[in-house]
């Protein structure tokens, strides 16, 4: 997460050319199951519908 405070000496310009400091304030995230995304991906099964499209596929 970011919050951003009004400074002469900022990371970034916003509205009105006005400076501002961009601060980290913490961080989310998901833990996952799988490291290996390939592996993941693996797992999935798409059902087989029994007809190919006009390209053959």
């Amino acid at each position: 997460m970011l919050q951003t405070r009004r400074s002469e000496n900022g990371d970034r310009v916003g509205f009105g050319g006005r400076s501002y400091v961009t601060v980290e304030t913490g961080r989310k995230s998901y833990e996952d199951e799988f490291d290996d995304y390939l592996g993941f991906i693996a797992t999935i099964q798409v059902p087989d519908t029994g007809r190919a499209d006009e390209r053959g596929g």
